[in-house]
């Protein structure tokens, strides 16, 4: 996931302007496991009138992860009011799937690369679990939380 611009709290990427913060792959696991600071992030997202892009890829790994009950947990996460799903735009002569593709072969998931990309394309900070997979492209300078 990935927040898009609104919090003067956020950290910010090398150079990045306006402030953004993301959260990446995997949310559901913590959601579903009960780590409350996923679903703080988000409710306060919300509160802030900030907008959270979930890459899509990102979500169906994480649906990946989870049995039929832990599933449950995503309604309401999906439901928020700051969140919006950030498909995979496939156009005839442009778009992001090779780039994606080729990333996945540094971060080593098609998600990872996906969280990169949406960052790099957002300007948005990464809340991850795995930020190992992200530095490859983003550096040890660009904000990376580990949740």
């Amino acid at each position: 996931m990935t927040w898009l611009p609104g919090s003067a709290a956020a950290p910010r990427p090398p150079g990045g302007d306006p402030p953004c913060v993301g959260l990446r792959h995997r949310r559901a696991d913590r959601v579903a496991a009960g780590d409350e600071r996923v679903g703080m992030m988000l409710a306060d997202a919300a509160d802030l009138d900030v907008r959270v892009a979930i890459p899509v890829i990102c979500l169906v790994e994480a649906y990946r992860e989870l049995d039929m009950k832990s599933m449950i947990c995503w309604g309401p996460l999906r439901a928020n009011s700051a969140v919006v799903l950030s498909p995979v735009e496939v156009i005839a002569g442009g778009d992001c799937a090779p780039i994606i593709g080729a990333m996945a072969r540094t971060t080593g998931r098609l998600g990872a690369a996906y969280a990169v990309y949406t960052a790099m394309a957002a300007g948005a900070a990464v809340v991850s679990s795995r930020p190992d997979q992200l530095t490859g492209f983003l550096g040890g300078q660009w904000p990376i939380t580990e949740v």
